[in-house]
């Protein structure tokens, strides 16, 4: 297995000069922090003999540290402020290593896990696939480990991944490019009608010059300006015909993209939506994508319609005079650098809008999600200065973009409009001397602000596309995140299971460097009850939650019936394991439907078969709608307890073979709970249960129980016998049981 780091050349030469004979590193790690806590490289050193700490490379630096494996029992890393501490039991007592940045946290983990390997005898056996910080292109630190660099984003491969949908669409999208083509003919023609109005019609013909001979011609003159509305009215109908096609497009382009999205965040695992708050993965689903539908249904069609304007007025132009339009083209070097600059100085903004409309949006819906909790502590007004202040940064971020964009767009406009003067200018003069007709004159003026307009609006084009783009970024960051592997083609398909689960030194931790289990190995035989018993935060519901498979081990294995669950089929693995939760989610819909969400095939006397056996049926059927009653929001309309019982029907039909109870009977009165328990008593007859409940005597009668400790497995046994030993659970026992005595004398 590789090592976190080599050995760089002046760590080689000071671990040269302190080895002892005949050892070798085998494992070796820098951290960022020196022995004097400034910042600095120190070198640790993991032989088969020692764990040693090289003097840091400052001046006057000291910091040498050797400690005998033999010495240390555990190997461990502590949470400090901005960063955080390896340190090691020796001969039972703590001893601090070395100190390293946050952003070393997983590459230390990983160390201690080493150490501790190596310390009880066992091969090495760690990882160097640490979560990346920084950008590899440019140093930049990610937004999130493992991220997108916002600076470093290619966003012409995202323009062509965008473009990718189009292929189901390619009839009318070459028909909106026909359009568009068809449209910048038509805009092309009405200066040429006017030139011809101007010289051949208005204008005294010039003796030797060929104007056409329709000086004074009004029925000529009413020709040409039927001409002029006929193209005025093919220009509108190019429009609509291209706003509806557009329209069309960029909605189903939207809206395989929004799928697309929602498909991955259904696909995507518990760990990635457990760091994400749903109001930012809200605004990316909806205002990102809306974003990306403004652009393509507004944005596109203009873009490619004055694309070829440009060219075909340049073109024109140019056929004209060419020294007057290289004349009044001047200016354009000036649009299109200050239009630049102006981007450059204007995407950081939007990005920061961008981050305070996610950050808006979460805090918005957590705050409405918490409105019950706002009032029952009668903080509303707190509630309103928060939501004030979170207001307040996204209006004045907004301001500083919208200030900005106007002031320059301002100026843009101006430059713009000094290509008219110098055409009025030097036109004007060529026009006295005999070069230019006043009619030709006209016609420039009229492709100029033709020219220009484009030039100026291509900015604001551009603030689209960035939005766009910028948006794109986010939904294809979440598209290309590794899904679960919900139906992997070399996966089993796991056949009905008997139930035996086993956990072979599992570690595992939200955050790799912070375990929440550390080395669990535990056999559970098929049809037992297995209580899960521990202080708050000690990994029970973690355990739980490893066997479904909702997060994956940083170490050792999971067995279901001999089979590691990595090679299982996801769905042919959970859709054999019921979960009864302390907060058990209801869909807003009718009571038969949050019933038969298990098992959507499910007959109606399947669903009242489960009802009755979750003592659920009596207060369903006393309802007005019975069955057909709406359950409402998460199931506001609903008492816990009938929530809870419906929670429990479901889970009896699904028919599970493991089924796991967390917190299931807590937070209800005596009635109900000891309904719930009937209920409950049925449901785990025959099948493999893991309970967890905060009444311990609750699981009296589990088969056996096991006592979590710090992530630790502190205990294993019987209730008697767990009592009989007086360790944790002895302890746990005895205190809620004077908690309950006091409980009793207060009541």
């Amino acid at each position: 297995m590789p090592f976190p780091d080599p050995l760089h050349s002046v760590a080689t030469q000071q671990w040269e000069q302190v080895k002892e004979s005949g050892e070798e590193a085998l494992l070796t790690a820098a951290a960022d922090v020196r022995a004097n806590g400034s910042f600095g490289e120190r070198w640790l050193v993991v032989t088969d003999q020692r764990v040693v700490v090289l003097p840091g490379t400052g001046a006057g630096e000291d910091g040498y540290l050797a400690i005998p494996l033999a010495d240390i029992t555990e190997a461990t890393t502590e949470t400090l402020v901005g960063g955080g501490r390896l340190e090691v039991q020796q001969q039972g007592l703590p001893r601090s290593v070395l100190e390293y940045t946050s952003s070393q946290a997983p590459k230390f983990a990983e160390v201690a896990r080493g150490i501790q390997q190596l310390a009880k005898g066992q091969p090495l056996a760690i990882t160097d696939e640490l979560p990346k910080l920084r950008c590899d292109k440019c140093g930049r630190l990610l937004p999130e480990k493992n991220g997108l660099c916002p600076k470093c984003v290619h966003r012409g491969a995202m323009a062509l991944r965008l473009a990718g949908y189009l292929r189901p669409h390619w009839q009318q999208t070459v028909l909106l490019a026909t359009l568009a083509l068809t449209k910048t003919g038509v805009q092309l023609l009405p200066p040429v009608i006017q030139k011809t109005i101007i010289d051949g019609v208005l204008t005294p013909p010039v003796e030797g010059a060929n104007t056409g001979g329709h000086y004074g011609d009004f029925g000529f003159l009413v020709l040409m300006v039927l001409a002029l509305v006929g193209a005025g009215l093919a220009t509108s109908g190019a429009d609509v015909a291209a706003g509806w096609f557009a329209a069309s497009l960029s909605t189903r382009i939207t809206a395989a993209v929004r799928s697309e999205l929602y498909r991955s965040l259904e696909r995507l695992s518990l760990l990635f939506h457990s760091k994400r708050e749903k109001g930012v993965l809200m605004s990316v689903v909806t205002r990102d994508t809306d974003n990306l539908n403004y652009f393509l249904m507004d944005g596109v069609p203009y873009l490619l319609s004055n694309g070829l304007m440009l060219i075909g007025i340049t073109l024109i132009m140019l056929l004209y005079s060419w020294q007057l339009t290289l004349i009044i083209l001047i200016p354009a070097p000036f649009v299109i650098i200050g239009g630049a600059t102006l981007w450059g100085r204007l995407r950081p903004l939007w990005a920061k809008v961008s981050q305070s409309w996610a950050l808006f949006s979460a805090h918005l819906s957590e705050s409405l999600a918490g409105i019950r909790v706002a009032k029952a502590f009668s903080q509303e007004n707190a509630e309103i200065r928060r939501f004030s202040r979170k207001n307040a940064d996204l209006a004045d971020i907004t301001i500083r973009e919208g200030r900005l964009w106007f002031t320059a767009f301002a100026g843009l406009n101006f430059i713009t409009s000094s290509g008219a003067f110098l055409a009025w200018l030097a036109g004007g003069r060529a026009v006295m001397v005999g070069d230019l007709t006043l009619g030709t004159l006209v016609a420039f003026i009229g492709y100029l602000w033709l020219l220009y307009g484009p030039l100026q609006w291509f900015n604001q084009i551009y603030n689209w596309m960035s939005r766009a783009l910028a948006g794109a970024e986010r939904v294809f960051e979440i598209v290309d995140q590794e899904p679960e592997p919900y139906r992997e083609p070399n996966a089993i398909a796991l056949p009905r299971i008997e139930g035996a689960v086993e956990f072979r030194d599992v570690t595992f931790g939200y955050d790799p460097s912070k375990p929440v289990l550390k080395d669990i190995a535990v056999s559970i035989q098929p049809g037992e009850m297995i209580g899960l018993v521990g202080k708050s935060g000690a990994g029970k519901s973690t355990f739980a939650n490893l066997i479904c498979r909702f997060y994956e081990a940083d170490h050792g294995e999971i067995l279901i019936d001999g089979h590691d669950v990595r090679a299982l089929q996801l769905e042919s693995l959970r859709s054999q394991i019921g979960m009864v939760l302390q907060d058990q989610f209801l869909f807003n819909g009718t009571i038969a439907d949050n019933i038969g969400y298990a098992k959507p095939e499910a007959s109606r006397a399947e669903l009242i078969a489960a009802a009755r056996a979750a003592n659920a049926h009596e207060f369903i059927v006393a309802k007005p709608d019975g069955y057909d009653t709406r359950v409402g929001e998460n199931g506001g309309n609903l008492s816990g307890g009938e929530k809870q019982r419906i929670a429990i029907a479901r889970a009896i039909l699904r028919d599970p073979r493991i089924l796991i109870l967390d917190e299931a009977t807590s937070s209800v009165d005596t009635e109900t709970e000891h309904q719930i328990q009937q209920a409950l008593a049925r449901l785990v007859q025959g099948r493999t249960t893991f309970a967890i409940a905060h009444r311990l005597s609750t699981l009296r009668n589990a088969n056996r129980l096991i006592v979590l400790d710090d992530g630790k497995l502190a205990e294993v046994g019987t209730h008697d016998e767990l009592l009989a030993s007086g360790g944790i659970y002895a302890r746990l026992v005895k205190m809620q049981q004077e908690v309950s005595k006091i409980q009793t004398i207060a009541g």
